[in-house]
């Protein structure tokens, strides 16, 4: 189990999450968020309608812990970490 967390610097707010299941691509090790479940975590992080303070994530500012963020496609994301988990 991991502990990781979002940010919103501009409104201030944080959204953590517990880790149960991490990928892993040629790019490293990442987490998955499905459309539905980012669309509950931009709602969290930034619940403003029509503000443009973020992406379509919600996350403003420094991401500790992250070293980047692709949005797919389908709306569904994977969010990549800094450290490797596994060998």
């Amino acid at each position: 189990m991991i502990e990781l967390e979002l940010r919103n610097e501009f409104h201030n707010k944080t959204v953590k999450f517990v880790i149960w299941r991490i990928f892993r691509d040629n790019i490293g090790d990442y987490l998955k968020l499905s459309a539905e479940e980012a669309n509950l975590v931009k709602e969290l992080l930034c619940g403003t309608k029509g503000c443009r303070c973020s992406g379509n994530l919600g996350i403003d500012g420094e991401q500790v812990g992250f070293k980047f963020v692709w949005e797919q496609e389908n709306g569904d994301f994977r969010l990549y970490i800094k450290v490797k988990l596994f060998p």
